[in-house]
């Protein structure tokens, strides 16, 4: 409980941090050690690829709980599922994603956790989730997935061939309870409520009141908004 408590206290300072005149640092690679919780980025790109792997091609400004103090480039690359944070002479850098929590805030809103998952084949994996919001002990966050659509052999000589590219995958939402492993949201009404014991019958009512879809953005952020607001009424 410790542990989780403490986890939270770092991600609500570090995504209410107000920006400051800082001076963005680049990792120099005489720097590069393991230490610092990164390894070398994947920079090989298939020309014959179209699109792209990142949720946004440029890099963006961000803070990062392992340097708090210090503000650095990173983007998100969705196909790897890594956090590239942008090095000196075009070189970046994967975040360790496999070492201890690292809470990413961009300078923009968006703000990134890693975290164990359980993926749609029951395989237990690690990766980067936005944080959309969190309740107590409970984090809503949202994987975002890119894949390689295959090229595509036109049919017919009137039909050109389809190349390759990048397509970014419909967001899935997952719930984390502490530091535990993220599953993801239920999609039946039910089945969502019993994570919430406590708050179960109030968090149906308020799901049939509200006609809320749980495979909705907005919907899921209102719920758990909701839960913190029935957290805080029963204190």
């Amino acid at each position: 409980m410790r542990k989780s408590i403490l986890l939270l206290t770092g991600i609500v300072s570090l995504f209410s941090f107000q920006a400051i005149s800082q001076q963005v640092v680049l990792i120099p690679e005489r720097t590069f050690s393991r230490d610092m919780g990164m390894n070398t980025a994947e920079r090989e790109e298939n020309p014959n690829i179209e699109g792209s792997k990142y949720i946004y091609e440029n890099y963006q400004q961000a803070k990062l709980s392992t340097h708090p103090n210090i503000l650095f480039n990173v983007r998100y690359n969705a196909y790897n599922d890594d956090i590239e944070v942008q090095g000196a002479n075009n070189t970046s850098y994967a975040l360790n994603k496999y070492g201890g929590t690292i809470i990413v805030t961009m300078l923009t809103g968006e703000n990134y956790i890693n975290s164990k998952y359980v993926d749609d084949k029951e395989n237990i994996k690690t990766g980067f989730f936005e944080v959309l919001n969190t309740s107590g002990d409970f984090f809503l966050l949202k994987k975002q997935t890119v894949f390689v659509k295959e090229k595509e052999i036109a049919k017919t000589t009137y039909h050109k061939d389809k190349p390759a590219k990048y397509v970014k995958s419909s967001d899935e939402y997952y719930v984390k309870v502490n530091d535990l492993t993220a599953n993801k949201i239920p999609k039946k009404n039910k089945e969502f409520a019993n994570l919430f014991p406590q708050e179960k019958e109030a968090i149906l009512s308020f799901i049939k009141s509200e006609k809320i879809k749980l495979k909705k953005e907005e919907d899921l952020i209102k719920v758990f908004k909701h839960i913190e607001k029935l957290r805080k009424d029963s204190k």
